[in-house]
């Protein structure tokens, strides 16, 4: 059976301009041309540099059948935490994606350019939403 098309309407990223490590909601406001069943969205933050490429895993929703139409999705996380890695490594251009599942097949992925710029001690975060 094919995919069904899945279109992004609106992506709302809070906070953002802030310190890398605070808490992070993420809404996709989306339409799909029929039911997805057992769906989910993976959250993961990607930091990388000309020698390395870490991910770190943020979470993922609940499972749950999306309706065929419009639908949104809602993840949140209390903190990003990135204190594992090295600072050089996470003062660069990375990525946030949200990857849309229906079990383990992957449907969709939304990357948001995240540059993640020092300022002084601690580290900011600039997330830039894909459709502005």
């Amino acid at each position: 059976m094919e995919d069904p098309e899945v279109t992004v309407q609106a992506i709302i990223i809070t906070p953002n301009n802030c310190a890398l490590e605070e808490a992070l909601h993420l809404e996709i406001d989306f339409t799909t041309s029929r039911d997805i069943p057992s769906a989910s969205w993976r959250v993961r933050f990607m930091a990388d540099t000309a020698s390395t490429r870490k991910i770190v895993e943020l979470g993922s929703t609940a499972v749950k059948t999306y309706s065929a139409g419009t639908n949104k999705m809602a993840f949140s996380v209390a903190a990003v935490n990135v204190e594992h890695l090295a600072r050089h490594v996470l003062a660069n251009v990375g990525l946030l994606m949200a990857n849309l599942f229906s079990d383990e097949h992957e449907l969709l992925q939304v990357s948001m350019v995240t540059q993640v710029t020092a300022d002084g001690e601690k580290l900011v975060r600039s997330i830039y939403n894909p459709l502005e």
